[in-house]
């Protein structure tokens, strides 16, 4: 297994460090147990997570078929002299 890791530093003006963020993915299988040692240099933390089991909490219990309904468009203008035509493009879903 080989994780993905990456930190990220916030910086105050004077370029002082003072927020360090780091993120792991590790992709773990059932029954597999990762091992995370942290340390800030004066004390160690280790700390382990171990995947138990998968659980599906809201099963699939029917499907559903969505039609698309059928829209037919027209366009009344209300202009003088009817110089202007709407367009059905302008006014249908998109």
């Amino acid at each position: 297994m080989t994780p993905i890791q990456g930190s990220a530093a916030n910086m105050d003006d004077s370029g002082k460090r003072i927020q360090e963020i780091s993120t792991t993915v590790a992709d773990l299988t059932l029954k597999e147990t990762l091992c995370l040692n942290f340390s800030d240099g004066t004390r160690t933390q280790i700390h382990t997570i171990e995947y138990v089991r998968m659980e599906q909490q809201f099963p699939v219990s029917a499907s559903y078929k969505f039609g698309i309904p059928l829209i037919t468009t027209t366009c009344i203008c209300d202009c003088a002299g009817a110089e202007q035509y709407c367009s059905v493009d302008d006014y249908k879903y998109k």
